[in-house]
Parts: C-alpha cells; structure tokens; sequence
C-alpha cells in the first residue's frame, strides 16, 4: 500500500509576529513521514521561499490524481485563526492579501471525503483563536483538494494542537540555542517513533506476520494527558489542550513501528490506552451528554452529570441560560421574533410588511405573512450597535435571538401558540424539545458538536425527527451529517424541509446539489447560511457562492451569522429594494 505526506512550515505570514518552530517542526515530521516509506511533499518558507495556496495545491491534487495511495497525511504548522468552532483557516505567506491565500480546512475536509483515498489524516498545529486583525478576519481561504462526485468512503482523522479558542504554544529547547518546536508535534513526534508503547497496537495478519501498528484513536488519549504536561513543565502559567477527532480504526492506522517498542519487548505495555483522568474534559463531556440529549427513551437530568471541569459547568449554565430564553408564545399574526436585547432596525424581502414593539429588556418584530407571499423571506435584524444578523421568517413560529454582549449567541423557533403544530405537537414535547436544542445550540458554539460518524448519525436522527417543531434543529443535524461525510442524509433532510418550506439556505448548500437548489431556489430563506461556517463552504454551491461574495467581507467570527455595519446597510438596502428576498 502506498502513502503519502504533504507537510507545510510557514513561519511567518502578513501582520502576525514570525513564529520559530514552524518550519522546524515540519521539518521533524516529515524526515518521520519519510522514515514511513511515504512520499513526501514539503513546503516550507525557510531561505526566504513562499509557500502559496498554489503550491499546497499542485502537491495534493498530484497525490490524488494518482490514483495509488491508500492514506494521505495532510501536515502544517503556522499561523492559524477560526472564523466560528467549525471554521478554520490555515495562513500562508501572503495571507491576508490576497484574501485566498490560506488553507479553508473544512471546505478542504468535505472536497477531501470524495478524493478516492480511504484514510486521511489532518494535523494542525496552530492557533486556534479568532483572526488577530481586521484584514485576517476577512482572509476566507479555498479548498487543497479538488472538488469531485460525490463518492464519501473516505475517513478522516483531525488532530488539533489545541481546542477551538486556544493558542498553540511554541518551546525553546534549551540543548539547542534558537531550536523552536511546537510541544504539540513535539508529543506526536514522541508517540510516533515508539516512545509511547500505550498507543500501539500488536496485529497478527492472516499469514501470522506480527505487526506493530499505531492507530489514532490511542494517540487521543495520550496528547490530551501529554500536551498539557508538556506546555506546565515550561511554564506552569501554559495551558494547551489538544483536540482529536478520529473517525478511524484498525486496520487503518497513524503509523508503524519495524519492532516492539522496548515496554512491549517483556510483555507488556503494549495495548489499548487506560481512559483519561477523572472527569471528561468538555469535548468528551459533550460526546457523553448527547447520547442522553438525543434520546427519546433515557432521560436527560443534568444535576446528575459530572463537572470537574469548570468549562463543563460553564457549558451547563450555557444550555440553561438558552433554555430559558423564551420569546412570545405568538402573534396576532402567529409570525414574528423575539430579541433579547434593543435592536435599531429591520428589513424583510419582497416587500412584507411588519411593526417594532419595544418590551423592557426586549423587542418583538410582528410579521404579516399574507397567503399568496412567497415561501422564503429574509429578515435583517440590525442591532444598536450597527452590527446585525440574517434569519429567515419562519411562518407560523416565533424566533427568539439571544444577544451577549451585543453578539448573537443563538436562535431558535418555536410554534406559535394557537397554531395546529403548537396545539397537537409542540405542547406535548416542549421540555424534551427546549433542552435538545440548548446542548445542540451549546455544543455548535464550543466546536464540539463535531461526532465521529455512528455518533453523528444517531445526533442527526433525533434532530431531523424534531426538525418540523423547530427548524434549527435540521440545520444543526445538516451540519452534523455533513462534517461527518453522510450527505445522503443531509439530503433527507432537505426532502423533509422542502415539503414544509421555507428551507434554510445552510441545508440546501450542504445538500451539494446544484440542481436541486436551481429548483427551489425560491423556497430557501434566508438568501444566504444561518451558521457563519456555512459561509465558508460556498464553494459547494459555485454560483451562488459567487453572488454573495460581496456580503462575506463583513462577517465577523461567530457561530450565527454576525455583520459589521457597513454589510447591514447593504444588505438592509439590497432587502428594501428588492435585490435580495
């Protein structure tokens, strides 16, 4: 079986200060990736070289056009920013300007899962916090990988050096004088050369060879105890938790060792890691909760669950402040919003009418949808700040917008009272209903509503069964299915909410079918994604990508869409005057 490695150093990118380890470190990974019998690709701005989008390109569609490799390891180390949890962006060297030039990991995971390699694997090591100015936050990046048929047989493992929010940390090695390196490829680094005899697997083949193998879910529970460790023995002050998703198992693997590593060598040491410490950390809490979250038979109590962690309790409070968030049972018009918060304007496409009624602490946003006006409407909610977000009108149900600190932190949809879905549906289930969505609402803003496939796709059915009683429940099922490869199901889902319209326009982008959306394109509301990071796979849907570029250079980092003033205005002036619906 052949393998391959595209292994990417940038030290130094646009207006960020020059990073030490960078190039080292992919340096380190790849004279591994060699050892491995791979073929190698490494990129690196050492000797003052670039290394362009062009060039990561080039690397990985030669691989992929070859039609020989079995796994592919995509490597870089540098500069690296999130939009929102499930966005992120790895910064070349001319990033910002021109504003393609960064790596869009997750438009390059979704094209990746259709590349005809079965084991991809993704190593990021690099920060993951929000885009350090003005200009990286309008960096959207592109694709690596072509996009090509859907095929979706390929698994991909992602290795994070740290969690979404989190910086990834830099260490002087102190035998060798100007010797940067990452610490999180340092304890990859360490694992992968045998040095961890408790992440590798010993597999007997068929013909009694031995071989010794190892996979990338052990690594997850080794880099969460060594990252950390390693970043408090330089600093107790550091703090660095990796993150690792890994949709694979034997006999896929991360690496092999020629030998038993020297533990295993008396018989021992060798298996399956022991669990993590007491306490899951907020990725494996999350993981653990929704599998009570998405169930129609066990019950959800949460004062039963445990918090070690202070994150874990704050996640909590999270779901419980968005539960509790409630809007006006209904309207006269049984169509509207609730804000939680002051707003200064709206505007509604094709010219649907409304009223504005301040409420102590909120604002309401009566809607009359008239019969005979079309399925899908904008609405643009603008707020005291200057800063707004999109939504789409929902006939029959009331939005309710949660604002912290002038920021949308979440939306959902509720029947509105009197309606016959409220009255033989809703009511029954409103407490089921009202804490689902808060973990789903929770979880999407921490990034950790990413579950590996059988785990998605477990999430997603009790979501698109609800999707009728709260449409975002569709969207975040969409996005689940989608960041785990099932695109059919994204598509029956789609089935589902175009015979109850309108559809948000995230899940018919997600559905990667031009011409379903050619035809009902209509039906769709609001006119671009709900979610900020569907706003960074536009590319799924070309031409509309295309007509909406002008917008995207005002989205702030967020999980809901958010808007500097100046794109309210525009698109506030495109919904008065037709141009947008």
């Amino acid at each position: 079986m052949k393998h391959a490695a595209v292994v990417v150093g940038v030290n130094k990118t646009g207006h960020l200060p020059l990073l030490m380890g960078a190039v080292s470190g992919a340096k380190d990974f790849a004279q591994w990736a060699r050892g491995q019998g791979m073929d190698v690709t490494l990129l690196i701005d050492e000797g003052g070289k670039e290394v362009t989008l062009q060039d990561v390109r080039d690397a990985v569609r030669k691989i992929t056009g070859a039609l020989v490799y079995q796994k592919l390891v995509i490597f870089f180390s540098g500069h690296g920013f999130l939009l929102t949890a499930d966005t992120e962006l790895w910064l070349l060297s001319r990033s910002p300007d021109p504003e393609t030039e960064a790596v869009n990991v997750q438009l390059s995971a979704t094209f990746a899962r259709d590349c005809g390699i079965p084991h991809i694997i993704f190593v990021s090591d690099a920060c993951r916090s929000g885009g350090a100015t003005h200009s990286h936050r309008r960096v959207k990046g592109a694709a690596i990988f072509p996009n090509r048929p859907i095929k979706g047989d390929t698994e991909i493992d992602f290795f994070y050096a740290t969690r979404p929010g989190d910086t990834a940390l830099e260490v002087r090695e102190a035998d060798a004088v100007g010797n940067y390196k990452g610490i999180f490829t340092d304890c990859l680094l360490e694992a992968l050369r045998g040095h961890v005899p408790k992440v590798v697997e010993k597999v007997q083949e068929a013909n009694f060879v031995i071989r010794w193998l190892i996979p990338s879910r052990p690594l997850k529970f080794y880099l969460a105890e060594a990252v950390p460790q390693k970043a408090q023995e330089v600093d107790i002050k550091l703090n660095q938790n990796p993150q690792v998703i890994p949709e694979s198992s034997l006999p896929k693997y991360f690496g092999e060792l020629t030998k038993a590593p020297e533990a295993a060598r008396d018989g021992g040491g060798v298996g399956p890691v022991a669990p993590s410490p007491p306490g899951p950390e907020l990725g494996d809490f999350a993981t653990n909760l929704h599998m009570s979250a998405m169930s129609f038979n066990v019950p959800l109590d949460l004062s039963t669950l445990p918090t070690v962690h202070l994150e874990n309790r704050l996640f909590l409070k999270q779901m419980a402040s968005i539960a509790s968030a409630r809007g006006r049972e209904s309207f006269e018009t049984r169509t509207g919003f609730t804000v939680h918060g002051h707003i200064s304007r709206v505007a509604i496409g094709s010219g649907v009418k409304f009223d504005i009624e301040h409420d102590n602490e909120m604002t309401h946003v009566r809607i009359y949808k008239n019969e005979g006006d079309p399925d899908g409407n904008s609405i643009a909610i603008q707020l005291q700040s200057g800063l707004g977000t999109v939504l789409g009108v929902q006939p029959g149900f009331v939005g309710t917008v949660l604002l912290e600190q002038d920021r949308i932190v979440n939306v959902n949809y509720t029947p509105a009272r009197y309606t016959k879905l409220y009255d033989e549906e809703y009511q029954y289930e409103a407490d089921r209903i009202e804490q689902r969505r808060a973990f789903a609402a929770a979880a999407s803003r921490h990034g950790v509503f990413r579950l590996d496939s059988d785990e998605a796709q477990r999430a997603g059915e009790y979501l698109r069964m609800m999707k009728r009683l709260d449409p975002t429940l569709g969207l975040y099922a969409s996005y689940a299915y989608s960041q785990a490869g099932k695109v059919k199901q994204v598509r029956s889902v789609l089935s589902y909410m175009l015979d109850h319209p309108p559809v948000p326009f995230d899940v018919l982008l997600l559905a990667r079918s031009p011409d379903v959306w050619k035809g009902n394109a209509e039906l769709c509301a609001p006119f671009g994604p709900m979610l900020r990071q569907g706003w960074a796979l536009l590319e799924l849907l070309p031409d509309e990508g295309e007509r909406l570029r002008e917008y995207a250079r005002y989205l702030l980092p967020s999980l809901w869409v958010t808007f500097e003033p100046e794109g309210m205005d525009r698109i506030m002036h495109a919904l008065e005057k037709g141009n947008l619906k």
